[in-house]
């Protein structure tokens, strides 16, 4: 046997029996910093996580991930369920950055994601027109900039209850129904309410002239 077939022999034994990688459990208590990457994962295969769809210019479409990938693991926690998946990217905080490990067609990939928050990232489809519906007007940005002491209460509240999971659904919920809202900048007005519901006695400061309203509803929405 020449030295370079003993090599080959070699490589292919240590190929053969490597240790497979070993990730981390994800923990049952976790923060909740409202992170955020654009996909909707779906459950495959037993202990498996799919990419059912990808937002465009999210920060998953810029990673790289693509429509029918296996997610198995994000910064070295196993992910088995979309319930896991979604609780430990929203741990992270955004600006964070994240290394998401997938299976793409039987090989082995490592994609580097930043993460945004769902605010964020519904904003910047809606400002590049990838989002189905009104694009945001001037006052859209004014509320989105600005959180008040009432939205962090209400968010430091949902966070303290565990009603994070009900809190994603409810915003994924809310962003499918831009499809239905036409031309209509009033109910572009009403789903950026819907998207941030604890900005509502701002929103509602702001729009009191804009509706024809009895006067008892003007005077309620001015006082709110």
């Amino acid at each position: 046997m020449t030295a370079i077939s003993f090599l080959l022999l070699l490589l292919a034994v240590s190929t053969a029996t490597a240790t497979p990688p070993s990730y981390r459990e994800l923990p049952a208590d976790l923060p909740c910093r409202y992170g955020s990457i654009g996909v909707r994962p779906f459950a495959a295969a037993p202990d498996t996580v799919a990419v059912g769809r990808v937002s465009l210019h999210s920060p998953a479409d810029s990673a790289g991930l693509l429509q029918g990938d296996r997610l198995i693991a994000v910064s070295s926690y196993r992910v088995r369920t979309p319930d896991e998946l979604s609780r430990c990217i929203q741990s992270f905080s955004p600006g964070s950055t994240l290394e998401i490990e997938i299976q793409r067609q039987q090989q082995s990939l490592t994609l580097s994601c930043t993460v945004t928050d769902v605010r964020r990232l519904y904003f910047l489809m809606g400002e590049q027109k990838t989002h189905p519906g009104i694009p945001p007007a001037p006052r859209h940005r004014r509320w989105s900039a600005r959180v008040d002491a009432l939205e962090k209460a209400s968010l430091n509240l949902i966070s303290r209850s565990g009603a994070n999971a009900e809190h994603s659904a409810f915003l994924d919920a809310m962003a499918d129904e831009l499809d239905r809202y036409a031309g209509d900048c009033r109910l572009r007005d009403v789903h950026h309410a819907l998207l941030h519901p604890f900005k509502g006695s701002q929103i509602a400061r702001e729009l009191t002239g804009e509706f024809s309203s009895s006067p008892n509803l003007e005077t309620y929405l001015a006082a709110a």
